[in-house]
């Protein structure tokens, strides 16, 4: 079922209904993690950074992005660690042109 809130969350989020997506990703998150399904909660954090990204919420999604690791790191999903990396090196300049 989680999975399935994570795909409402996946269709609200490419069609830009950022309110919708984060409700689902939510969801996604509390059903992973009531059964301890780590790849599927930190898919459910990776999916939040990309909504605070996309909204412009920089330090948000870092965050998100450092939760969403530790549970790839737990659940051993090397190829979304790596997708995390990815992001997060998107997001620094950002940050750092904000600082400026």
């Amino acid at each position: 079922i989680g999975h399935t809130w994570g795909n409402l969350g996946n269709c609200a989020l490419q069609k830009k209904n950022y309110t919708e997506a984060r409700k689902y990703y939510y969801k996604q998150f509390k059903m992973c993690s009531k059964v301890q399904d780590w790849d599927g909660a930190g898919r459910s954090r990776y999916n939040l950074a990309l909504v605070n990204k996309e909204r412009g919420f920089h330090k948000r999604a870092l965050s998100q992005l450092q939760v969403a690791k530790g549970l790839f790191t737990q659940s051993q999903s090397v190829l979304l660690l790596q997708k995390c990396d990815e992001i997060q090196a998107q997001l620094l300049p950002l940050l750092r042109k904000k600082l400026d």
